[in-house]
């Protein structure tokens, strides 16, 4: 029979029309124990999905399960989110008009990086050519006897470490999906094995930060530290998304929620759950603390040594397509929290920024923003 227009629409309402899972726009509403092995058509038995994620999990009695608990738990994000604002039906129902392919989506990205191309090639550029622009990176390595080194830019996959272990220049750690072999790759270079590694720290949830964990904490049998605001998205495989802030960060935002349904985040436990007072690095041998720095999203950590460089994930952002010089990020959950988070660290004494996303510059220019 099937479930009822009636109770299709109460779904997607309550999921303000987006995959439960991946988060992009335009769903259909699936059973989760299919029709044929005798699912009912109920609420209870019902997920707003992607056709791309139903194709993933729907046909899996496994994660039945697993399934539930991600449609709740975004349940309750929609209505926290927009609490007071549950009658946004017309306002989504004019964007699924207009919602592109996947290929229209192609051609538009294609056509709009030429344009930032040409754009920045216009402005100049100071990059050294041994830096490409940086890969999506956020994942910090720790050793127990010290060994570790501030800013170094991974000339291998281009990612803006943290803490990079070593003196060459090599990444331990990549945060993108799909990023151990480059890991493999990088350590190699370096004067430890992949064991000596002990801690590894996200600086936030996002599928570019996590995306590798599973198969860096295999490889090296390191012990995951992660906000306890964020754990469930590495343990459930979830991809939420920041809201943009500027014009160009709410354009981006859409292009990348349309790609969602093609990541794929391999689950693992967090080990180390970090709380808001923060968590000292003393007994890994690193003088310095992470520092909860909420804003970019609900439990995003920076790294703050006794030098005063402060590694801040997206608390920042210094690379191109995201900004052509380094400030605040384009996206965040709450920018306000942003503001509030970078005052907490140039008074603890934040000298040099490390972001994620770009390279390194003075904690000044930062300060002369807010």
């Amino acid at each position: 029979m099937g479930f009822s227009e009636e109770l299709k629409l109460k779904i997607r309402k309550k999921a303000h029309h987006t995959c439960c899972l991946c988060k992009s726009l335009g769903v259909e509403i699936h059973h989760i124990v299919p029709e044929k092995d005798g699912g009912p058509d109920t609420e209870d038995n019902a997920a707003p999905l992607c056709p791309s994620c139903h194709e993933t999990y729907g046909g899996n009695p496994d994660k039945r399960k697993f399934l539930r608990e991600v449609r709740d738990f975004w349940y309750e994000i929609c209505e926290k989110r927009f609490a007071g604002d549950s009658d946004r039906l017309g306002e989504i129902s004019e964007l699924l008009k207009i919602t592109a392919s996947k290929e229209d989506v192609k051609q538009g990205i294609d056509g709009l990086m030429g344009l930032l191309k040409d754009v920045k090639a216009k402005l100049g550029s100071s990059e050294k050519q041994n830096e490409v622009p940086p890969q999506l990176g956020g994942m910090i390595g720790m050793t127990p006897f010290g060994g570790v080194s501030a800013g170094r830019h991974c000339k291998k996959c281009g990612t803006i470490i943290g803490l990079m272990i070593g003196d060459q220049g090599h990444c331990p750690t990549c945060g993108a999906p799909k990023k151990a072999k480059a890991f493999i790759k990088g350590i190699k270079k370096t004067l430890i094995k992949p064991e000596d590694i002990k801690l590894l720290i996200l600086t936030h949830g996002h599928w570019d930060h996590i995306g590798s964990a599973k198969d860096i904490k295999e490889i090296t049998g390191a012990r995951i530290a992660m906000h306890k605001r964020e754990k469930d998205w590495l343990e459930k495989s979830l991809k939420p998304l920041p809201p943009g802030v500027t014009l160009w960060g709410k354009i981006f935002a859409k292009i990348m929620a349309m790609f969602m349904p093609l990541v794929h985040i391999p689950a693992t436990d967090v080990d180390v759950i970090l709380e808001d007072e923060g968590f000292p690095l003393g007994e890994f041998g690193i003088a310095g603390r992470v520092i909860s720095t909420p804003g970019h999203s609900p439990g995003s950590v920076s790294i703050l040594l006794d030098t005063g460089d402060a590694f801040v994930g997206d608390l920042a952002m210094n690379a191109f397509p995201l900004r052509l010089s380094p400030g605040l990020p384009i996206f965040a959950e709450d920018l306000q929290k942003v503001k509030d988070s970078w005052k907490l660290l140039l008074d603890s004494g934040a000298k040099k920024i490390y972001p994620a996303h770009g390279n390194p510059f003075s904690a000044e220019i930062i300060r002369n923003v807010l």
